[in-house]
């Protein structure tokens, strides 16, 4: 862990002072090198995972570095492209089909455009949830799809750093969480699943003195133009067969990966017991390759001490103030629990089977809400609203309430649900 930090450490201080001149970004750079050095596909559990590069998401405040940083890698990599603004719609993404002079011709959009290489999608502010919804499938397949008056496809296994800024009119300051700024801008948990990991880059996460220094000129350029490129090469022509992982690597995804479905809300998909095992596996070979952890040149040795640093990284990431995936998730693990199942249930006894599953079935409820299915007077509904709230069945919200998951979960038992029945089993 240590000996992975110094060598990070010195990669980022000598590329942020010499090539990128974004200073104490260390997130943001070690972000975008993991996008860089994955690979397409590699062996894990004994079967080939034929989605190894990896897809993140970087968001934040302008003047950030974001962008910047992206060009500047771009540069001195030598590889790799960013998408223009109007670019950033599915058309301009996956595929267009126009009638040109009495013929149906496909345009492939910077995607396939960029298969097996490296594309920044920036602007992502400027899309649509369900232009990002469209794009769901090949995301997770690599294949672009495109069935309209003509019917074709195309290879899209393309290492995707998704850019963008909050939109217009908010800053990241403006949301609760960084669960809630994602949201705004992706939508669907679907959608946000296919994430392998996201950070949040905030404006006074770095003191405005060290922003407005002149670059530390004292820092030698190592990591010359040259070397990047070589390395970036040498981690995209790594086939299955030239990942290895030592002792322990495998058994670490599966104990990291339990910790952090464990630790984070299931809500908030983009860390989920199905995948984050392959996520952390797909990270760990991105992060041996850019420390060129190698025996023979050929094969990359991704070790514990790769998973461990991921797994400890996605945690200090989760955890800062401008995400707050940590804080989130505790108050979510809070209300998937009552303080008191008794009264609760007392009060869904009096209530009834019709109006328990006519409040079940309503999103927002009001004391009005209440006492109109319930035949009572507000007053009654209200004491009774009280009793929930204080048991954490209701969740107070503005002018209404919302229903607790634990609420959701008891109600669908008093009622019999043999759906809930079935996933309780």
């Amino acid at each position: 862990m240590k000996m992975i930090q110094r060598k990070l450490d010195d990669i980022h201080l000598d590329i942020s002072n010499n090539v990128t001149k974004i200073l104490d970004r260390q997130n943001l750079h070690l972000a975008y090198d993991l996008v860089y050095h994955s690979v397409l596909q590699f062996k894990f559990e004994g079967r080939i995972v034929r989605k190894g590069w990896v897809e993140a998401f970087v968001v934040g405040d302008t003047k950030c570095g974001k962008t910047e940083a992206a060009e500047c890698l771009i540069r001195h990599y030598k590889v790799g492209a960013i998408s223009a603004a109007e670019n950033a719609s599915y058309a301009g993404l996956v595929a267009t089909c126009e009638n040109i002079r009495g013929r149906w011709q496909i345009t492939w959009g910077a995607i396939p455009f960029h298969n097996r290489r490296l594309l920044f999608i920036d602007e992502v502010s400027g899309m649509s949830h369900d232009d990002i919804g469209k794009m769901s499938s090949m995301r997770s397949s690599g294949i672009a799809d495109i069935t309209k008056a003509k019917t074709s496809r195309a290879e899209a296994r393309t290492r995707l750093a998704w850019i963008s800024n909050p939109r217009p009119g908010h800053s990241v300051g403006h949301f609760d969480s960084g669960i809630a700024l994602i949201r705004d801008l992706i939508g669907k948990p679907e959608d946000i699943s296919r994430f392998d990991f996201a950070i949040i880059v905030s404006a006074n996460e770095v003191d405005e003195d060290i922003v407005n220094a002149p670059s530390r000129l004292d820092v030698t350029p190592k990591y010359t133009s040259e070397m990047c490129h070589n390395l970036v090469m040498w981690a995209w022509t790594r086939g299955p067969n030239d990942v290895v992982f030592a002792e322990g690597a495998e058994e670490a995804c599966r104990v990291y990966a339990k910790k952090m479905f464990t630790k984070y809300s299931k809500e908030f998909p983009i860390v989920n017991a199905g995948e984050q095992k392959i996520k952390l596996a797909r990270l760990a070979v991105a992060l041996a390759c850019r420390l060129f952890s190698t025996e023979d040149n050929k094969h990359v040795i991704v070790k514990k001490e790769h998973v461990e640093y991921i797994f400890h990284w996605l945690n200090k990431e989760y955890d800062r103030p401008s995400f707050g995936y940590d804080t989130w998730s505790n108050v979510r693990h809070k209300m998937s629990k009552l303080k008191n199942e008794a009264p609760v249930m007392e009060i869904l006894s009096l209530w009834g089977p019709a109006v328990v599953q006519q409040l079940h079935d309503t999103r927002q409820l009001h004391i009005k809400t209440i006492a109109d299915a319930t035949g009572t007077d507000d007053q009654v509904a209200r004491a009774w609203a009280s009793v929930l709230i204080q048991n954490g069945a209701l969740i107070s919200y503005h002018t209404y309430y919302f229903k607790s998951p634990a609420l959701i979960i008891l109600m669908k038992r008093y009622l019999g649900s043999p759906e809930f029945l079935k996933e309780d089993l």
